[in-house]
């Protein structure tokens, strides 16, 4: 059979060529072999990618503790110099080599994790006594490029991490937790902006592909914030110091709009993930608003309770047979 062009061949495509083809059995074989089974050289590159990113790792790890546990001993010119020269050596091996793109980009998250490790130092030896969410911004600033020019999964991921953690200890450190509804439609608005980039990204650029845990990861944050936003806004006093509280209002009409578009937008993609969570965290927070009326007596929690196992098992059903009809390759 002549090789098809086309990759990533879906399992309703499967079924669609088998119901309303003439593909016969070799032709099928050879389908599954080159776009489902794995063969001998998958499992020898997994085996290798992750052999490689254990040992930059252990290796990145390794600096840490040397440092933790030889501080009192070191000089501050050792203190300083083994962080830029490992720096400078990672950068260098991945700028100048002919090894494949893959371990180029992976040397680059490991100096990416350095310069964290060098900012921390810094501010160690020189106690220049600035606050914690100083270090992830400058370190934020330090590797913008390198994530910009790597296209890589993984450093993206990184950047995601410090930018949520900057955002966190600001707030923490100056507001010290004041009005957290508008905090939490800043760090949505964030996270939404890195999840629009991602879509935007893999669909605009051929050359670009975004990972689907990617995706899944950020999808998940969002949808914690949301849920969470919602249920602290539950309990909330509708108040602040005798004020309505209009930014809680704004957050949640905030997340009932994101729910709604993600749930149309993951039922019209096929992401069982966006139309399974969203559902879900809407049934906890109902759960969580019949509990705000009924926490106080036992009856009210048997009801909470025969209200989250009726809704999960309709969900789970719902989703069960979405889920065939997704297989089939029914609209």
């Amino acid at each position: 059979m002549k090789k098809n062009k086309k990759k990533n061949w879906s399992r309703s495509d499967l079924n669609l060529l088998l119901d309303h083809s003439s593909l016969r059995d070799e032709d099928l074989q050879c389908l599954l072999k080159e776009d489902f089974y794995a063969d001998s050289s998958l499992y020898n590159k997994v085996g290798k990618l992750s052999l490689i990113t254990l040992g930059i790792g252990l290796f990145v790890l390794g600096v840490l503790f040397f440092f933790a546990y030889n501080w009192d001993s070191l000089s501050k010119s050792f203190k300083l110099g083994v962080p830029i020269v490992l720096i400078i050596s990672i950068v260098s091996l991945s700028l100048f080599t002919k090894w494949k793109l893959l371990y180029k980009k992976t040397l680059l998250l490991a100096a990416s994790i350095l310069v964290g490790v060098l900012f921390a130092v810094f501010g160690q030896v020189y106690q220049t006594g600035a606050n914690s969410y100083d270090l992830f911004l400058a370190w934020i600033l330090a590797i913008s490029l390198w994530t910009l020019v790597s296209n890589f999964s993984w450093q993206w991921f990184l950047y995601v991490i410090l930018s949520n953690t900057t955002l966190v200890l600001y707030y923490v450190q100056v507001y010290y937790w004041e009005n957290v509804f508008l905090f939490g439609i800043f760090m949505v608005l964030m996270n939404l902006f890195f999840l629009l980039l991602a879509i935007i990204v893999d669909r605009k650029y051929d050359n670009v592909t975004v990972p689907s845990w990617y995706l899944i990861i950020l999808e998940f944050i969002l949808i914690t914030l949301l849920c969470v936003g919602c249920i602290i806004r539950i309990f909330d006093d509708f108040n602040v110091n005798g004020k309505v509280n209009y930014y809680s209002l704004a957050f949640v009409i905030l997340s009932c709009l994101l729910f709604g578009v993600g749930y149309l937008y993951g039922y019209r993609k096929r992401q069982l993930f966006l139309v399974a969570a969203i559902p879900f965290s809407i049934i906890i927070i109902l759960a969580f608003f019949l509990g705000n009326f009924m926490f106080n007596s036992a009856l009210g929690y048997l009801v909470i309770g025969l209200f989250a196992v009726l809704g999960s098992t309709l969900l789970i059903t719902k989703l069960s047979n979405l889920q065939k009809e997704w297989s089939n390759g029914d609209k």
